[in-house]
């Protein structure tokens, strides 16, 4: 999730994700993307998904970090979001290697793109991104949840996410253009 779109996405549901943490009265910090340095929440966190890259709070199972864009070591490539049962100071951030994989409770791939006539080859992109994760964590003999975000959703894509979802390869998944599945997943990922 390196384009336009993608970043688009990415501040999306990170508006969604902070407004779910705050009607839950439940506080966040947040890393910037700039100085990597953890900031508190405060009462006007207006913009601030323009410079993040991370958020952290604390439910009732424990601490979580959500990350984003982050090189998980046993699939040695780029993970859209990668959610952690660990504060945001126990996890070394530049460090992807440290990682203790059973930290891990999901990883979800977000596309932004908005074309319909590509939504299939985002799928498929997506896709073989999400199969990457599943077959790699699959040979160590750990399944976290795998989720996926998009924003163009075909009719024929639409069946086989469902068609996932009925059969547990997928845990969840949200159509970006859809406020109740944004504000359903966002919900998931802070309850998890």
């Amino acid at each position: 999730m390196r384009n336009i779109g993608g970043v688009l996405a990415q501040r999306k549901l990170t508006r969604a994700i902070l407004a779910t943490l705050s009607i839950a009265g439940t506080k966040y910090s947040w890393q910037d993307s700039r100085s990597k340095k953890w900031l508190y929440m405060t009462n006007n966190d207006t913009e601030i998904e323009l410079y993040l890259r991370g958020i952290s709070w604390e439910n009732k199972l424990g601490k979580r970090t959500l990350i984003y864009n982050l090189t998980v070591p046993i699939i040695n490539s780029n993970v859209d979001l990668c959610l952690f049962n660990m504060a945001s100071t126990e996890l070394v951030i530049n460090k992807s290697t440290e990682i203790n994989l059973q930290s891990i409770l999901a990883l979800g791939e977000l596309k932004g793109g908005i074309d319909p006539a590509g939504a299939d080859e985002h799928w498929k992109t997506a896709q073989a991104a999400l199969n990457r994760m599943r077959q790699a964590l699959y040979q160590v003999g750990y399944s976290p949840y795998i989720f996926f975000v998009g924003a163009a959703i075909a009719t024929r894509m639409a069946a086989e996410i469902w068609e996932q979802l009925e059969n547990g390869t997928l845990h969840n998944a949200a159509n970006l253009n859809q406020e109740n599945q944004v504000a359903s997943i966002s919900r998931w990922l802070c309850d998890l």
